[in-house]
């Protein structure tokens, strides 16, 4: 993978596999902050355009909470969560290319 070099091989597989899982882990804390967020904000147009389409309640974090997970489950508050991974994963793997080739111009100078 990088020079032949088991050890260097070994750490940069480690970085890149605890990069991953930390974006994971605070995609899944963050998204239903995100997606309360922004039905507020879709919510809110609604009202302005058109509203007897638009939720009655009073437009706070909490009651958009329990709107949601009464009209569409807990797994309403991980809409768009799958897109949102995949876009992740590429923004990680910019820069971790970037350093494998750095890494590997290095390796070709020291020979």
């Amino acid at each position: 993978f990088f020079c032949n070099d088991a050890a260097t091989t070994e750490i940069y597989t480690e970085q890149i596999v605890g990069s991953v899982r930390c974006v994971q882990e605070t995609a899944i804390i963050t998204h239903p902050i995100d997606t309360l967020k922004t039905r507020i904000q879709v919510f809110s147009e609604l009202r302005g355009i058109n509203p007897e389409l638009a939720p009655k309640f009073k437009l706070t974090m909490p009651n958009c909470a329990r709107y949601i997970g009464k009209s569409e489950g807990w797994w309403g508050f991980y809409k768009g969560f799958d897109a949102m991974q995949l876009l992740s994963l590429i923004h990680i793997s910019e820069p971790t290319r970037l350093l494998s080739i750095s890494y590997a111009v290095f390796c070709l100078k020291k020979k």
